[in-house]
């Protein structure tokens, strides 16, 4: 997406985001979304850091023949710690409508023995670092608020003070201050289900487990100019907004979906039936 890159929209930082409640289950935070209409900023001043990718433009998702994903696990199973399971290659099975991937490029590559320990221990550290946010009164009092209605299947859950610093040149994959997390609703209560990393949109999107750590975009959402989601393309824009695409995202999962701890994403019904096979502690609604 180099041609389409916007400047930071830093000055709107006290502004909530609104949201579109009937988008299922889409990890989407669009606090930089950028159209072709928006102007390229500055050069970044620093170098991309290793092992790191930049942004490209994405393929029609509608034409998609997912040449630039693997079909199948190329027999990587990696244990972890989290609950999701093994860490396994991404696979076409789990894009769904209106996304693409961040990159044009194919990514297909068997992973290296180093990118390989990179991902388990990516995952490793993310949840360690995310158990915490299993209480979802620990969520809020670090300062995380549902950028998503309240009660649907799939809640998610953002720190705009960790956004804002990925925004000001800060880590991406700080695992420690994961920009969202991502929350399903069982008969059980609200479970901690993932952790989403958000890049900036003109920003690197770092690899360190190569084709096992890709990133992704949606790209049927309709904006406003100040940010807010007020619809989809399959229903058509409302006037005053237009179609924009969402910075790159990337999902540590800690339930069983189908792909492991690195699935590029999820449906809500995988995503709950995952949830309410894990120990969670009480919570309520999310």
């Amino acid at each position: 997406m180099n041609d389409e890159r916007c400047e930071p929209k830093v000055a709107r930082r006290s502004r909530p985001s609104r949201w579109w409640s009937p988008i299922p289950a889409v990890a989407v935070v669009v606090l930089a979304g950028c159209s072709a209409n928006d102007a390229a900023p500055p050069a970044p001043k620093s170098a991309a850091p290793s092992g790191s990718t930049t942004m490209s433009m994405p393929m029609d998702h509608g034409n998609m023949d997912h040449g630039n994903m693997n079909h199948g696990d190329g027999g990587i199973k990696l244990k972890n710690d989290s609950p999701a399971g093994d860490i396994t290659m991404p696979m076409a099975m789990q894009m769904h409508g209106g996304m693409e991937m961040a990159s044009s490029a194919p990514c297909d590559t068997a992973p290296t023995p180093e990118q390989q320990k990179a991902a388990v221990d990516l995952v490793n550290t993310s949840w360690a670092d995310a158990k915490q946010y299993q209480s979802l009164d620990a969520a809020r009092s670090a300062g995380y608020q549902p950028v998503t209605p309240a009660g649907l299947p799939v809640v998610h859950y953002m720190n705009r003070d960790y956004y804002f610093n990925t925004m000001a040149g800060g880590t991406v994959l700080n695992t420690a201050e994961p920009q969202s997390l991502v929350y399903a609703n069982t008969p059980k209560g609200a479970v901690l289900v993932a952790a989403m990393f958000i890049a900036t949109p003109w920003g690197d999107t770092p690899q360190p487990g190569g084709c096992l750590t890709q990133w992704h975009v949606h790209t049927n959402l309709c904006l406003t100019r100040t940010g807010q989601v007020v619809g989809v393309t399959e229903t058509g824009c409302p006037a005053g907004s237009a179609n924009r695409r969402t910075p790159p995202m990337l999902h540590i999962w800690y339930v069983p979906v189908p792909g492991g701890p690195t699935a590029i994403d999820a449906s809500d019904d995988e995503i709950v039936a995952a949830a309410e096979k894990v120990e969670s502690p009480a919570n309520g609604t999310a």
